[in-house]
């Protein structure tokens, strides 16, 4: 199609990591560990012992089918994957629980470009969406939701599709968020009143279409309850980490 520009984690790499966009290459070097679902291609693998994912950016809706993976070209800096890895990068750099950008690459055309992002693999993590359909949570994981969306609040972070497939929770149910595609800094309360609806529907809409679906309606008060907490407490510590979350530390 055109250049690549590759934008990446200095302190994992000491050259752009371009061939780590290859799924071909990934393939012939028995990289790769799985695919994933999702509106994009989601690749799994694992690379100088690390457990990465790699999102290919893909369109939704009607446009789908005429531009498919390809955007109309606004300048790198303004790209889907540039912008959410440095979301991401200055999200992870305070602690928040996210996936840690690896590296972001744009494909750039004389019109338009194509987008792709790695982040790091959250070890035993699984999405909301997912555990519900397994299994209960307990009140204080709901309330620990809640607090970790307002912890992001709290921060300015508006997330623009907050669905149950993005939240996870790890092995020891600590709470991250992903697929900040399209977020931002600077969340009005109306904007934070929208994050919180759209989460409610897409649990509706799960309950509906799912046999098996352990939602109901007092879990959301947990939710809501932690989230009222964790929004008062964080409008007098800035600095202050709802529990059930866990700060990333670097490697030895």
């Amino acid at each position: 199609m055109g250049p690549k520009r590759i934008l990446f984690d200095a302190s994992l790499f000491h050259e752009p990591p371009i061939h780590l966009f290859d799924t071909r290459s990934l393939e012939a070097s028995n990289l790769l560990t799985g695919t994933g679902s999702g509106r994009g291609k989601v690749r799994f693998f694992r690379y100088q012992g690390r457990d990465l994912v790699l999102r290919n950016f893909r369109r939704g809706g009607l446009v789908q089918k005429i531009l498919s993976d390809r955007y109309i070209r606004l300048g790198v800096e303004n790209s889907r994957s540039w912008r959410e890895w440095e979301l991401l990068a200055r999200m992870y750099n305070q602690g928040l629980p996210v996936p840690r950008p690896v590296a972001a690459m744009v494909e750039v055309g004389p019109l338009l470009y194509s987008a792709d992002l790695i982040t790091e693999r959250i070890p035993g993590a699984r999405s909301l969406a997912e555990i519900l359909q397994q299994e209960p949570l307990s009140p204080e994981t709901w309330r620990n939701i809640g607090a970790t969306i307002a912890w992001f609040h709290n921060r300015g972070i508006w997330h623009s599709d907050l669905n149950a497939e993005n939240i996870l929770l790890d092995e020891s149910s600590v709470v991250y968020l992903l697929d900040f595609d399209r977020g931002k800094t600077g969340a009005t309360e109306f904007g934070k009143r929208r994050n919180l609806a759209r989460l409610l529907r897409s649990l509706h809409k799960i309950r509906r279409a799912t046999p098996f679906f352990a939602f109901e309606d007092e879990l959301w008060q947990s939710l809501l309850q932690g989230y009222r907490e964790e929004a008062l407490a964080g409008s007098v510590s800035r600095n202050r980490e709802p529990s059930g979350t866990r700060r990333e530390e670097e490697p030895k």
